[in-house]
Formats: structure tokens, sequence, C-alpha cells
């Protein structure tokens, strides 16, 4: 249910736009980002994830720093259920 309340949600915000060529950015909890993908993807919508480095810095004494750094947008594989 809530990932057919997102694919309105994100129709609504496409239909909307100007732009000739739109993609939805999705990241997040692992079912519903299925969930969601695939009903995108139905719609002819593409999907894409940010891809990012680990990069951890280890100070000896129980305490981390830990950063992440954008790389990349990937387009999800075609889902086909």
């Amino acid at each position: 249910k809530l990932a057919k309340k997102y694919v309105g949600i994100c129709m609504e915000k496409l239909n909307s736009s100007s732009e000739p060529h739109n993609a939805v950015h999705l990241m997040g909890e692992m079912t519903f980002s299925f969930a969601l993908v695939a009903a995108l993807q139905r719609e002819g919508i593409t999907c894409i994830a940010s891809t990012t480095r680990r990069n951890v810095s280890d100070f000896g004494n129980g305490q981390k720093n830990v950063r992440f750094d954008f790389v990349s947008f990937r387009e999800y594989p075609r889902i086909t259920i």
C-alpha cells in the first residue's frame, strides 16, 4: 500500500515537471524500495540509486569517524515480476 501511495506522489511530481528527462532517486528500506522500483518501472520511470565510498578513521580508543563520499548514480536493473 505504501509503495502504491508513493507511485502516485512520484507520478504527480514527474507529470508537473517541464524537464524532459527525469528519474526517481530511490534509497532506503529494502522491501519498500524493491516494491517502489518495480511499480515505477511498470510506469516507464527510470529509477536510480546513489553509490558511496565508506571512509573510516579509527582513532584506536574505541572511537571511529565514518564518512560517506558520493561516487555516482547507478540505474536499478529491470525488475520483471
